[in-house]
């Protein structure tokens, strides 16, 4: 019985009808298309809310991938000076260098 009058508690939403007051055929139909384009409306709204979690996730990666790659090169060797002369010559080898001259 509860789930028959709150049937009926609905179609009273949707029509704008009072208790005790029985919707009538166009009415009970301006209620389903009122009912259907929200469900259409809804569906749009999940689309959209789709494809920008996706584009969110696109730019995540991308900024993921940019991360993973900084932090590679943070840990690769040090690339020595390279002045004209001292090809590959590093700070110590710099520095007995000046002392011995």
């Amino acid at each position: 019985m509860s789930s028959k009058k709150s049937r009926y508690a609905s179609i009273r939403k949707w029509t704008g009808k009072q208790d005790g007051q029985s919707p009538g055929f166009k009415e009970l139909i301006i209620a389903v298309n009122a009912y259907e384009a929200a469900i259409r409306e809804l569906q749009e709204l999940k689309a959209s809310l789709k494809a920008k979690i996706e584009q969110r996730k696109t730019a995540y990666d991308a900024m993921d991938a940019t991360y993973k790659l900084a932090k590679l090169n943070s840990k690769r060797a040090p690339v020595p000076d390279e002045t004209p002369g001292k090809a590959g010559s590093t700070k110590k080898a710099d520095k007995r260098a000046a002392k011995t001259k």
